[in-house]
């Protein structure tokens, strides 16, 4: 029995050899293995060569889906057709077969491997088939420029809108707390000071000079400050300095003295947003004070001998008069130092009092000094800050939190994700390959921004802009 067994299995062995040997010998396909890549809105053909035994006859492709290596998605089978045989003339064993890959019918994008299956009235062939299908150019493109417009619109507003909307804030800041404050009209020098600032500000934008700008609302909200840290100080002195007006205004316009003292009186008052504190404002008005004080007293008495004239003998009236008249020319047309340092002017007239003295004995008013008005304790106070400039401010805090948001989500969305051209199942993944997409095209002009800044920095002649 079991040397039967052994002689069977030497028959069958060659048999089966040589029966397999025929059947891999007969069928021929070319090419041996179909591999295939387009987007979705192609349609993709390939011709396959086929040699048999015997003569091809009743030829079909089998549509069977192709499964995608995600196990998910599907290729379908109505996607695959035949087209019209080919043969070989004179050689009815061989033919050639174009198969019709439909890829706009596939639903989803990615890769499919499966098997083609042609049958023919003597037997079948199987050829390997592998099917990369992408989306179309349209879409990646359009969110490639969206990434880099995306990009190129934060660079021009990181370099010049967040600079205007920063300085427009503090600007609309600044106006804001300037109108709610009903005592600055009484400081027209420190309004008329940061208005002036606020124009170079408006000016300097339009140029786009924002360093500049920037410097200069630096400056008029410094000014404020002052302000506010000091207001009832200064408005003391600003009082103080009416009175002072005032006192002046008694007296010839015209005379040197007074348009000397107004002068220097309203250029004090105009640098005073210049003066650290409102003490040092003070002590110029003091100063002003004292000039003034040494040129009352000399213009009433000669006021006062003026009106004792008429009541002196007339053959002294003539000649007093005149002498007064003569030194009240003087006094006015004196400087403030002059009417300070000068004795002259003081001893005349001591001289011309004795004189009415003795020809009229008379009870003299003598004028007091005008009394200095010591400023009160510095009184600090807390100014409103209003958020107002509502157009800067709602792009501002947009920028802001767009940047945050953009940066993370590209960033997290794209990782190290190939972009369209080297990936050939491009969509198949669509968060994947279309966030690498954008995140690229916000990435290289956020990097082209930062290598201009870079290249800028050295200096070179003409890369600086």
């Amino acid at each position: 029995m079991k040397c039967l067994k052994s002689a069977l299995a030497s028959l069958l062995v060659p048999a089966t050899m040589l029966f397999s040997g025929g059947m891999a010998g007969a069928q021929t396909v070319e090419p041996e293995r179909l591999t295939i890549s387009g987007n979705r809105a192609t349609v993709q053909t390939r011709q396959l060569y086929i040699k048999t035994d015997t003569p091809i006859e009743e030829l079909q492709v089998i549509p069977f889906d192709v499964n995608g290596t995600d196990g998910v998605s599907v290729f379908p089978g109505s996607a695959i057709a035949p087209g019209e045989l080919q043969p070989i003339l004179g050689k009815p064993e061989e033919a050639i077969v174009p198969v019709e890959f439909n890829f706009r019918k596939v639903p989803d994008s990615g890769e499919f491997v499966g098997t083609l299956r042609l049958s023919y009235a003597g037997g079948q062939l199987a050829v390997p088939v592998t099917l990369r299908v992408k989306d179309h150019w349209f879409f990646p493109l359009l969110m490639l420029l969206a990434g880099t417009g995306l990009g190129i619109a934060v660079s021009v507003y990181r370099s010049q809108g967040r600079p205007r909307d920063e300085i427009l804030i503090r600007v609309g800041q600044l106006r804001v707390q300037m109108e709610e404050d009903p005592d600055l009209e009484k400081a027209s020098a420190f309004e008329s000071r940061i208005q002036a600032f606020l124009i170079e500000v408006k000016m300097e934008l339009q140029g786009e000079n924002w360093e500049e700008a920037k410097k200069i609302i630096d400056d008029a909200e410094a000014i404020w400050r002052r302000w506010v840290m000091g207001r009832l100080d200064w408005l003391a002195q600003f009082e103080y300095s009416d009175r002072l007006k005032e006192k002046l205004n008694e007296y010839d316009a015209s005379a040197t003295f007074v348009r000397t003292m107004n002068w220097n009186l309203q250029e004090i008052l105009n640098s005073a947003p210049d003066l650290e504190s409102p003490v040092q404002l003070r002590e110029k008005l003091e100063a002003i004070a004292q000039q003034i004080n040494s040129y009352v007293p000399l213009k009433e008495e000669v006021k006062q001998l003026q009106k004792l004239i008429p009541t002196l003998p007339d053959d002294e009236e003539k000649p007093l008069a005149d002498i007064i008249r003569e030194l009240d020319r003087n006094i006015d047309a004196s400087t403030p130092p002059e009417i300070e340092t000068d004795r002259i002017i003081s001893e005349e007239l001591q001289k011309l009092r004795l004189k009415v003295g003795e020809l009229n004995p008379a009870a003299w008013e003598w004028v007091s000094s005008l009394p200095l008005i010591s400023p009160p304790p510095i009184a600090r106070s807390d100014s409103s800050w209003n958020q107002q400039a509502q157009g800067a401010n709602v792009r501002l805090k947009s920028f802001i939190w767009t940047s945050y948001a953009v940066a993370v989500v590209l960033l997290a969305g794209a990782g190290f994700s190939e972009l369209y051209v080297d990936n050939t199942t491009f969509g198949s993944n669509p968060w994947k390959d279309y966030f690498a997409l954008m995140a690229w095209g916000f990435g290289a002009e956020a990097t082209r921004d930062a290598i201009a800044k870079v290249v800028q920095s050295w200096g070179l002649p003409g890369l600086n802009p």
